[in-house]
This record gives C-alpha cells, structure tokens and sequence, in this order.
C-alpha cells in the first residue's frame, strides 16, 4: 500500500537500530449521520509511547480512516522496525486484524490489542487467532511494560493486565492492572500535541488569537454511575475516580504553553469538578501564579456551584461541557443520572452569569422517552441557550448498564443510529425531531442575538478551520434532511 508519511507520528525516540512500538488507532467514526466530532488525541496510545521513551524504547503512531480500512489496507511496515504493534481496535476491525497478524508476525513482530473491545472480548480475540496479547483494562497501566518485555526479550512475568493463549490452548492472565493515577504517568509527548490535527471542533471560542489546542489529563474516572456511561466516550477506561495532584496538572498546563506553543488547552477529564475542594485548590494555585491561557473542562451541573464557578473563572476557565441529557425528570431518573431538571436549570443559569462558553450534551430515545419528553428537552435548551448543544441517540453498547439491563448490544459506533427497543418512538420518527430540534435551535432570534458576535469573533481569528466545521455541520445537517425525507445522498466525507 502506499501511505502519506505526515500520517505517523513520531512519539518517541528509542535507541538507535532497536526495535520500537507501533501505535495504530483508528479515525473513521465518520460519515453521512454523524456529528461533526472533536479530534482529540488518543491518550492511551500517546502515554503508553512517552513511558516507553523513558525505557529507552521509540515509538509512532499510525492514525487510519474509514477508506484505509474499507480498502483493506494494511499499514506498511517496512521501514518500521516494529517489534510491537500496539492496535486500539474495535469490532468492526476484525477484517482488519485478520490481515495484519500474519504481516506483523513474518516480520518477528507481536501484535497487542488494547482498548474497550480488547478488555470485553479477549478471549474470543486469542482463541480466533486476531492477536498474540489483549490488554485489559488500561493501556497505559500495562502496555509499556509489555512492549519492554517483548522488545527486550527478556523472561519473566508479564505486566498485571495482560491476557494471551497458551500452547495448550487456554488464557493465561497476568491478573488485573491497577488504575492508573495521573501523577504517575508522563506529560502528553509534544510531537502529538503539536501535530495540527487534534482540536475541539465543539468549542468554537474567540480568544483574541488563533486556536491551537492543547489537550491534558488530570483527574481520572467519575464517581457516578450512569446507566448509558460507555468507556467510547470516556477518556479513563476504568471508573474509578483518582485526584491528581493540582500541581502536577498546573505544570503540565505550562509545559504545553511554554514548549509547544498552545494558545487554549482542553482539561479531559471525564468529571474535572468532582471534588470540590480539589477544584477550588487548582484554581487558588492558577490565580496565584497569574495564569492567562483560556481553558476549558467537562462536568455536571451537580458538580458546580456559585463559588466554583466564581473561582473557575478567575482561574482562566473560558467553557464547559455537561452533560444535560434530557430536560424531563423521568428520563434523568431513567437512566440513572441522579439529577434533576431543577438542577440544571439553576446551575444553567449561573454559569451564563459568568459569561462561560457553554456546550451542552442531550439525548433522545432514551428508555421510555415520548415526543412530549423530548419537547421539554428543547424547551431547556432554549431557556439555557448554550453556545453548543449536541443532540445523540441513546445507544446501549456493551459495557453499559442500560444494555445489560435490557439484553441488548449495540455495535461499536457512536450515536450512528437509533437503537432499537429502548423507546416506543421510531427510528425514523427521532430522527426527525432530532433535525427539527437542531433547525430550531440554531436558527432562533434567541440563538442568533446571544451568539452571533462571538461566532464573527471566532470566524476571523480562525477562519480556515471555521470554514470546514461549518461546512461539516451544514453536510450533517443537509444528510440527515436527507435521509430523513427517505432520499438518497452521497458526497464525499466533511473533514
């Protein structure tokens, strides 16, 4: 096959004429009825790379599409001495491993699985022969240590989170990883942070300069339990909540500004207000050291509240995202949110006092859900008018409690389609109130007169990418009208 090098990454650098570790992920949860998505970098896979860099071990990162794969491509490794090749793959690649198994092991390499379907379904992976080692749990609590002892050739036991077969035919398991604390592991290697292709296409902000996004992890896990929570959309795998310490978030903050030249950072963590005396420390420690670049978070509205928020902003916070999921109390409660419309609408309220750039998450088709449901969800939207609002279908996949509760399983795709036998309402009938709810939205007096100046603000200091998220948002809206009006239509993919 012939690939564009600028599509690997060097992460890091290992000893001279050694082996290293081949990253692969995957970039192709796009296309006609999907939401124009955030490109964030793949966490697992980056700091899996920069702890191997410690070891002495280099490392790339090989990001495919939708067309590479749907072609069948194989990455090519040659000029890649790649002992290890690392595969964050889902289902829907198993065409995929089938094909490259044989190509990496004809080089003496190892092929590793890491990621959600690697943990829920290794041991149908090693015993169909798609590859030598599944980490469960996550990647970076145990593929350095993996990839050091494959590269390294030495004997001994494998790192805690790692399953194989055996030459008798069965699992061997190395026992279950530890969760993995942020203060353990390295910073976001620069040569992935300044790569130019990650950013937050749901955050169109004005800053007074253009955009260049650094992305950092502090906090792990949450301390709910959703029933629809999937670790698709999380970035810890495991659930587990783990504070960091302030200080090692802070000086991670100010590596990326400093040595790569970030003018906004996006704080990943899955609940980045969780604890409340920690948040209100984090930002006590920005204040006092006159911190100035904007950046942004994701919570809940039960997480906030006047003095958080009042401290947030002092502390250079420009934006959140919540997750408001439904502005019915019934279908909070259904899918086990432990939150109320009431809640919502008062910490809404408070963080538009603060002048917060605001994106908000909702669902339809949630179990039990009606029209007259989904009503009450635009009718908050509307009260709260949020800079960004997306609306998804709920989706039981796999890990979630919403699908083992209801005997069904989803496939590995985000917010594709709606699922069947969640809620009375047709496929085709949530499809249509999800573009009615975007049309009224987005083309609102109420919309136009509280965001327009800050959307021109954000077109001229950022005008190529603004161009392209409004050409992908207006394919998305133009494809859904489409095929909701039962036409056919096909054009090529909307970066």
């Amino acid at each position: 096959m012939t690939r564009k090098g600028s599509n690997l990454i060097a992460i890091g650098r290992g000893r001279e004429g050694a082996p290293e570790v081949l990253f692969v992920v995957f970039d192709d949860e796009t296309g006609a009825g999907l939401h124009p998505r955030d490109r964030t970098p793949p966490f697992g896979a980056a700091l899996s790379g920069a702890a191997l860099e410690a070891a002495g071990i280099g490392s790339r990162l090989l990001e495919l599409s939708a067309s590479d794969v749907k072609r069948g491509d194989v990455p090519e490794l040659r000029g890649v001495n790649a002992g290890v090749v690392a595969v964050e793959a889902g289902a829907r690649h198993e065409g995929f491993l089938e094909r490259l198994r044989p190509e990496v092991r004809e080089r003496g390499g190892s092929l590793a699985l890491f990621g959600l379907y690697s943990g829920m379904s290794a041991d149908s992976i090693l015993t169909r022969g798609l590859a030598d080692f599944c980490v469960v749990g996550e990647a970076e609590a145990a593929l350095p240590g993996l990839a050091e002892r494959l590269i390294s050739g030495g004997g001994g036991a494998f790192p805690p989170g790692v399953k194989w077969l055996e030459p008798d035919g069965g699992i061997g398991f190395s026992g279950p990883s530890a969760p993995v604390n942020t203060d353990d592991m390295p910073f976001l290697p620069l040569p992935v942070l300044t790569d130019g292709r990650y950013r937050k296409n749901s955050f169109p902000v004005a800053i007074g300069r253009p955009l260049k996004w650094g992305f950092a992890l502090g906090n792990r896990g949450c301390r709910f339990s959703c029933r629809f929570c999937t670790a698709m959309t999380r970035q810890s795998l495991r659930k587990e909540y783990r504070l960091c310490s302030p200080e090692r978030l802070f000086e991670e903050m100010k590596y990326q500004v400093e040595r790569g030249g970030r003018t906004i950072i996006s704080v990943e963590d899955d609940l980045f207000t969780g604890n409340r005396e920690w948040t209100l420390r984090f930002c006590e420690l920005l204040e006092k050291n006159g911190w100035a670049t904007p950046w942004i978070m994701q919570t809940r509205f039960d997480c906030l509240d006047d003095e958080v928020l009042a401290a947030l902003k002092r502390a250079g916070c420009a934006g959140m995202t919540c997750g408001m999921e439904s502005g019915s109390d019934r279908v909070l409660e259904a899918l086990g949110k432990r939150e109320t419309v009431e809640t919502i609408r008062r910490t809404g309220k408070l963080i538009n006092k603060y002048g917060f750039a605001t994106r908000y998450t909702t669902m339809i088709g949630s179990p039990g859900e009606t029209e007259a449901d989904a009503r009450m969800t635009a009718a908050l939207v509307r009260e709260l008018n949020p800079t960004v609002v997306q609306m998804s279908f709920c989706t039981p996949y796999a890990d979630t409690e919403l699908a083992k509760e209801a005997g069904l399983r989803s496939g590995d795709r985000r917010f594709e389609d709606p699922a069947a036998g969640i809620c009375a309402l047709s496929a085709d009938r949530l499809k249509r109130i999800r573009l009615k709810f975007y049309a009224k939205h987005y083309f609102s007096l109420s919309y136009l007169r509280g965001h327009a100046a800050g959307a021109a603000k954000y077109l001229i200091e950022n005008p190529r990418i603004a161009a392209g998220q409004n050409a992908a948002f207006a394919s998305f809206v133009a494809r859904q009208a489409l095929k909701t009006a039962g036409l056919r239509f096909v054009s090529r993919r909307a970066e």
